[in-house]
């Protein structure tokens, strides 16, 4: 019959290997679209920050209003 074969286990190295040298990865190059495209982007959402600016200001003018009017009401 067939012989088992037990599993060859690996020895471990009496030294471990040296580290690899740890040099930067390469700088991307400017995609001048990207940059475009970022810039377009931040100037869309400065823009919704200022109307959700706005509302938020037109909002609380609204209850500073009904507030006064319900301390009017109940003097």
């Amino acid at each position: 019959m067939a012989e088992e074969q037990e599993p060859k286990l690996l020895e471990a190295s009496p030294h471990p290997p040296p580290p690899a040298e740890a040099s930067p990865p390469p700088r991307p190059t400017l995609d001048p679209s990207r940059s475009l495209s970022l810039s377009l982007l931040k100037a869309l959402i400065k823009d919704l920050a200022a109307v959700y600016n706005a509302e938020c200001l037109s909002h609380c003018q609204h209850l500073l209003q009904l507030q006064s009017n319900s301390d009017q009401i109940s003097f």
